[in-house]
C-alpha cells in the first residue's frame, strides 16, 4: 500500500472508523508526531485509601462526596431556577394585569391567571420529569453563564487527554453552548474485530487491553473529567453522569460492591496521575476547544488532537496555560459561586466556602415550595391579582 503522507494521517482522525482512527494514530505515533499516544501504561490496580486519594489529590473525602451526587448542586440550580421563575410569574402577571387592559376581561384575567401559575407548573414539572428539568437547568447555566461553560470544557479536555493517553480513539467532541461531550470509540466491540492499519501492520501491533484490563481503562477516562474539575476548583459538577456510567460498567463486568469502590478510588489517583503528566496538553486541548466556543464553532477532532500533541514539553508551561484559560464569573455568577479573594495563582478558580450556598437540605425543598407559595398567594391577593 503506498506510504500516506503525515497530513493525510492526521484528517484520517476525524473518520467515523475506529480502526481508520487508531491505525492513523498509530502510523503517526511511528514517524513520532504523535508521542502522547498510548503513553500511559495501564498500571495494576491496588488499594487506595480515602485518606491516600485526599493526600495525593485536591479531592476532599470520597469521590462521591466531591461530585455532589447527594443532591447538593442539582437543589442549588433548580432552586435558583425556581427563584427566577417566581419572580417572573409576579411581575409578569403584574404587569398584564395592569397593561392589558384593551382586552376583553375573560382574555385578561386567562392570561393574568396563567403567568401566576408558572410556578405551580415549574414545581409539576419537577415531580414528572426531573431529569429532564435537571438536564434543562444545567444546559440553562452553561449558555448563561461563561465560567461554569469553562468548567464543563475542561471536564472533556480531560477525558480526551486521558482516553488518547491510554489509546482510545476519540469518536467525537462537542463543546460549545448547546452541548459538551468526549466519546470514544467502543472498543469492548472494535477490538474483537482484526483491526488494519493504513499501512497493514496489524500483526507487529500488540493488544491494547485484556478483558479484565478494559474494564480498568474505562474506569480511569469515565473518571479523568472528574478529576479534571476536582484538580482545578476543587470539586465536580459535571461527575453524576460519569458516575452513572461508571456504575453501570460495574454492573457489565461483575463487580462486587467493595471492587467497585476500591476500583473507583484506585482509577481517580490513576487518573489524576495521567492528568498531572500531561498537564500542558490539557490546557492546550481547553485553550483549543474554548476558542472554538468563542468562535461558535464546532470542534474539528484532528486538530484537537494536534493541539493535544502538540503541547510543550516544558511542564513549567503548565501554569501560565492554566491562568490564560481560567475564566472569570460575571457580575450575576459571583453572587453564586465567588471567586477566591487570595491569590489568583492558586489552581482553584471558584472557592465555594466564600459562596453563597442553598441553607437546606434536600429533604426541606418541598418546605420551601410552600413557604414560596404562601408567599406568592399573599402577594396576589394583596395587589388584586
Amino acid at each position: 500500500m503506498t506510504e500516506r503522507s503525515t497530513a493525510e494521517l492526521w484528517r484520517l482522525l476525524d473518520a467515523p472508523q475506529a480502526s481508520t482512527a487508531d491505525g492513523a494514530l498509530e502510523a503517526l505515533a511511528e514517524r513520532g508526531e504523535a508521542t502522547k499516544w498510548r503513553s500511559a501504561e495501564l498500571q495494576p490496580r491496588y488499594a487506595v485509601s480515602t485518606t491516600q486519594l485526599e493526600t495525593t489529590t485536591r479531592c476532599r473525602g470520597d469521590i462521591a462526596d466531591a461530585v455532589g451526587v447527594l443532591g447538593e448542586q442539582s437543589v442549588e440550580k433548580l432552586a435558583v431556577l425556581f427563584a427566577g421563575v417566581m419572580l417572573s410569574a409576579m411581575l409578569s402577571s403584574d404587569a398584564a394585569n395592569q397593561s392589558l387592559t384593551f382586552l376583553p376581561e375573560i382574555w385578561r384575567f386567562v392570561i393574568v391567571q396563567l403567568l401566576c401559575f408558572a410556578p405551580y407548573g415549574y414545581l409539576t414539572l419537577g415531580l414528572t420529569l426531573p431529569e429532564e428539568l435537571q438536564r434543562f437547568a444545567t444546559r440553562l447555566y452553561v449558555s448563561l453563564f461563561p465560567a461554569y461553560r469553562a468548567r464543563l470544557i475542561r471536564h472533556e479536555a480531560g477525558h480526551l487527554v486521558v482516553g488518547h493517553a491510554l489509546g482510545l480513539p476519540v469518536k467525537k467532541v462537542e463543546a460549545n453552548a448547546a452541548a459538551a461531550a468526549v466519546s470514544f470509540h467502543d472498543l469492548r466491540v472494535e477490538d474483537a474485530k482484526a483491526l488494519r492499519l493504513p499501512d497493514d501492520a496489524a500483526a507487529r501491533r500488540p493488544p491494547r487491553f485484556g478483558p479484565a484490563d478494559s474494564a480498568d481503562a474505562l474506569a480511569i477516562v469515565s473518571l479523568s473529567g472528574i478529576m479534571a474539575e476536582i484538580d482545578e476548583y476543587g470539586d465536580s459538577e459535571g461527575g453524576a453522569a460519569d458516575l452513572a456510567q461508571l456504575q453501570a460498567i460495574f454492573d457489565g463486568y461483575r463487580f462486587s460492591e467493595d471492587a467497585a469502590v476500591g476500583t473507583t478510588r484506585w482509577a481517580a489517583l490513576q487518573a489524576h496521575l495521567i492528568l498531572k503528566r500531561e498537564a500542558t496538553a490539557v490546557e492546550a486541548v481547553v485553550a483549543y476547544l474554548k476558542d472554538c466556543d468563542d468562535r461558535a464553532a464546532d470542534p474539528v477532532l484532528s486538530e484537537c488532537v494536534r493541539a493535544l500533541e502538540g503541547a510543550p514539553t516544558d511542564a513549567r508551561e503548565a501554569g501560565p496555560m492554566r491562568r490564560a484559560n481560567r475564566v472569570e464569573p460575571l457580575l450575576f455568577e459571583r453572587l453564586l459561586v465567588k471567586p477566591p479573594r487570595g491569590n489568583r495563582d492558586a489552581p482553584v478558580e471558584y472557592d465555594r466556602s466564600e459562596a453563597w450556598t442553598v441553607p437546606w437540605e434536600e429533604d426541606d425543598v418541598l418546605s420551601l415550595a410552600l413557604v414560596v407559595t404562601g408567599a406568592f398567594l399573599w402577594y396576589a391577593l394583596a395587589h388584586g391579582i
